[in-house]
């Protein structure tokens, strides 16, 4: 071993080097922890620095006395570390992991300090073997992170429930969003149970082709359908892809052509059967060939010429051939020519980002030219002049009894006045427009008066609808007037409608009631997922009609769906206020006191909840901590740096709940993301944009640019805060508490840098997509960061069974029972939000295997 020579001492330099790593290490644990005790926080940096320090000026000198300096850091840090977070696992790693790998290697050196007094021998040989007892420690301590801390279980016996009819007429199909209107993503099939959940294999895997550019923000979040021994895909780019159910072979594709300036998405489609909405189609056969004599033949031919003719919109956007086909060598080469109506019979009606309501043939693919022009609605009626893609229909269209109704998503914080936010209802068969509801202007019953548009900036409808059938009523989840961080300019029509559920007689398009969940919203905290309509177990053993909203503030509102009324308390609560000349701010905000509220714990913003990999990082963490403005829940905007908390990706978000309807379970998961942010006087711009690009926005019009920015280390990617990240909860309704939550998802396909570590540390990770639910108590997720789907017992919450995906999902699971009889679990699996470099076109099909 080299070493270097010191008067009569000889030093390796190994401990030079550990001595050197004390010492910078203590000079910026003292610095920063002064710099810290100035904002009013902990003093144990500069004493941990001090420590430091001194233990490595004494190990630079030789001395082993620095050995015992640092043990005593140590122990000081261990018990520091419990008065700070106790037994909380994830809290204790920034503040001992570190530490006590330096102590190891410490101990483990001892035999390279020169020797000294004659008790040495004997000092180094208990010191050496504290090294491995050390070692021994940190083993334990470092597996124990590839399993999950914060485990929540209570013993609550399960309350029965009975399966609606509609979850029964559905029989082994999937044919909506959340498999019926009622948006319960739950199924009564029960081939697969948590026994034998352990013999799914893979029964087929299919490649649409369709690789949506994660650098681009596109993302493939579809959840498809299952009908009639079909599965039907919508890429992210809205290629509608047919596939047999059974063995996979793609059947058709039907390329519109669509595209968008920015990021791109088709969560959902319709599916329409004139024989079951009573239709006067009804008499159609599906997937027959056109009898239409040469003359029509050549007119159809004509009109499919003419349907992808390029137009303009009124904000000047390119529509592209909506007739086109891709093709490739696993996709026969349909002729996709449109077909006439006499002759379409059930049918898929699908919404491209670009402004186009499409019926499509679902037997082959054609077009269905007796619905809007041609096969085409232009979305973009009425909505006057706006730059391309600031409207688009992303989610999708949503059946509702012989009606399409559709919403739309609305750009963020660009500007005042920005794309109507009008929620219209067509007919399913001809396209027509039967009803409008445009908040602004209920004069307008359908199409704006000639030479007027829908009202301008209201609160739009981007997430998924549901429908009562008995009742005869939408219910529509709402956003915000734009922009969406300051409201001084919003009208009254406005903030009666932000952020609510409002329910709409579907023969009218009127309003029969609306319940808010932000007054006044200036934190993005759009309502974000489709109500879930469930019977409400009563104490006295009766059930009622309700509605289950989750919101991206983590709280969950149970409300009587036939007049909005609360059915768990909901309580106006006193919030932070703002001091922004031309706001206002609501005094109090709703919140769901009922129902547990999941993820939003008012500490995580406190010191003893702050995060990072080492000390260094965490100490940076305190004091960035300390300097950003944080009032508590609803701390409103300024121009001061402040946090969100929920940020407004949630909280819980478009992927919605899942609901047992066999044991009264709501099943939901969500993202714990915190967001720094800040606004920006416009008069100190000079007229640049400088609000962080799609993470922020210009907000024209307003006072104030606004910059958003997660609550994480830049370079590392590392949250500031405590984990978990992710979780899935288990509510019993019948008594409004958490039966079981469990983090969900791991490090192992994402990390620093931007890097995949390929250590599943289980911190529980952000996830974004549903659940879905199966009768016989094993609920599949897949929306993790990390590429698993994942079996979960209902009842108790443990993982029972997971497969390794090609890449990531940010989609709902369905299930079907193909023709060969067999209990398909169907993934599509495309990519995980926030894992920007892994991307695929899957789709994944597993049964048991005899």
């Amino acid at each position: 071993m080299s070493e270097i020579t010191l008067g009569r001492q000889r030093v390796s330099i190994v401990l030079r080097i550990i001595s050197i790593v004390l010492i910078v290490t203590g000079l910026l644990l003292f610095g920063g922890g002064a710099y810290l005790i100035s904002l009013g926080g902990s003093w144990y940096y500069v004493l941990a620095g001090i420590g430091l320090g001194l233990s490595g000026w004494l190990i630079w000198r030789g001395r082993i006395d620095g050995v015992y300096l640092y043990l005593i850091v140590l122990a000081l840090t261990v018990l520091w570390n419990f008065y700070e977070v106790g037994l909380r696992f994830w809290g204790s790693v920034p503040r001992v992991a570190a530490p006590l790998v330096i102590g190891i290697v410490l101990l483990l050196c001892v035999r390279l300090f020169p020797a000294g007094e004659k008790r040495w021998n004997n000092e180094r040989k208990y010191l050496f073997g504290g090294g491995f007892g050390l070692l021994a420690v940190f083993v334990v301590y470092f597996a124990a992170m590839f399993f999950p801390h914060g485990i929540v279980r209570n013993d609550i016996p399960t309350t029965p429930g009975t399966e609606t009819d509609l979850t029964l007429e559905m029989g082994d199909e999937w044919r909506e969003y959340g498999r019926t209107s009622e948006g319960v993503r739950y199924s009564p099939l029960d081939q697969i149970t948590p026994d034998n959940v352990g013999d799914l294999e893979v029964v087929w895997t299919a490649q649409h082709g369709q690789v949506p550019d994660a650098l681009q923000g596109n993302a493939d979040q579809n959840t498809p359908l299952y009908v009639d021994g079909t599965v039907y895909h919508c890429a992210y780019n809205n290629v509608v892809t047919a596939l047999d159910g059974t063995t996979g072979e793609i059947k058709w594709q039907f390329n519109p052509q669509s595209s968008a300036p920015i990021w791109m998405r088709c969560r959902t489609m319709a599916y329409v059967d004139p024989a079951l909405i009573g239709s006067s189609g009804a008499d159609e056969v599906a997937g027959e060939p056109s009898t239409a004599s040469a003359e029509a033949e050549a007119e159809i031919d004509a009109v499919a010429e003419a349907v992808g003719t390029a137009t303009q919109n009124d904000g000047g956007m390119d529509i592209a051939d909506a007739n086109a086909m891709t093709t490739n060598a696993n996709v026969p080469d349909y002729n996709q020519t449109a077909v006439a109506d006499e002759n379409c019979g059930p049918r898929i009606i699908m919404a491209a980002v670009d402004g186009r309501l499409m019926s499509i043939r679902a037997s082959d693919g054609k077009l269905c030219t007796s619905f809007g022009d041609d096969g085409v609605v232009d979305l973009h009626e009425g909505m006057g002049a706006y730059p391309a893609g600031q409207y688009m229909p992303t989610t999708g269209a949503a059946l509702a009894g012989d009606k399409i109704v559709i919403g739309g998503w609305v750009m963020d914080n660009q500007s005042v006045g920005e794309a109507p936010g009008v929620v219209r209802a067509f007919d399913a068969i001809t396209g027509d427009l039967v009803w409008a509801w445009d908040m602004g202007n209920p004069a307008i019953e359908t199409l704006p008066p000639e030479g007027e548009t829908y009202t301008r900036g209201t609160p739009n409808v981007w997430a998924p609808i549901s429908y009562d059938t008995e009742l005869n009523m939408v219910y529509l989840p709402t956003g915000n007037a734009t922009p969406d961080y300051w409201g001084g300019h919003r009208r009254d029509f406005d903030d009666e409608y932000n952020s609510s559920v409002v329910a709409l007689d579907l023969d009218t398009g009127d309003v029969v009631w609306s319940f808010q969940t932000v007054h006044h919203d200036l934190w993005d905290y759009d309502v974000p997922a489709q109500p879930t309509l469930i019977d409400f177990p009563m104490a006295d053993g009766t059930t009622v009609p309700a509605l289950v909203q989750i919101t991206k503030r983590g709280q969950i509102f149970v409300l009587d769906r036939r007049d909005g009324t609360p059915l768990t308390e909901v309580t106006e609560q006193e919030v932070p206020q703002g001091n922004l000349p031309g706001e206002r701010y609501s005094p109090t905000q709703p919140f769901s006191t009922g129902m547990p509220q999941i993820g939003v714990d008012d500490s995580i913003l406190d010191q003893r909840h702050t995060w990072g990999m080492t000390p260094l990082d965490h100490l940076y963490c305190r004091i960035r901590t300390k300097k950003t403005r944080w009032e508590g829940l609803m701390t409103p905007p300024s121009t001061e740096v402040y946090f969100e908390w929920p940020a407004q990706t949630g909280g819980m978000n478009w992927g919605g709940v899942s609901f047992d309807q066999s044991r009264n379970l709501l099943l939901v998961n969500d993202m714990r993301w915190i967001n720094r942010m800040y606004l920006i006087p416009e008069e100190t711009t000079g007229g640049k944009d400088l609000s962080g690009g799609s993470e922020g926005g210009p907000m024209r019009g307003t006072p104030y640019q606004m910059f958003i920015d997660y609550n994480t280390l830049k370079y590392l990617g590392t949250p500031c805060y405590e984990p978990p990240y992710g979780t899935v909860t288990a509510i019993d309704l019948a008594t409004q508490q958490v039966k079981w939550e469990i983090p969900m998802g791991t490090t192992q396909d994402i990390g620093p840098f931007g890097l995949a570590t390929r250590l599943p540390f289980n911190t529980g990770m952000p996830t974004l997509g549903g659940l879905l639910t199966t009768k016989s108590g094993v609920s599949f997720f897949a929306a993790t960061q990390d590429f698993y789907l994942r079996a979960i017992d209902t009842e108790t919450g443990e993982v029972i069974w997971k497969d390794r995906l090609p890449v990531g999902s940010q989609s709902v699971p369905i299930t079907y029972v193909d023709e060969q009889g067999r209990q398909i679990i169907l993934v599509q699996a495309a990519g995980a939000r926030h894992n920007a470099k892994v991307r695929g076109d899957y789709l994944i099909a597993y049964a048991l295997v005899e």
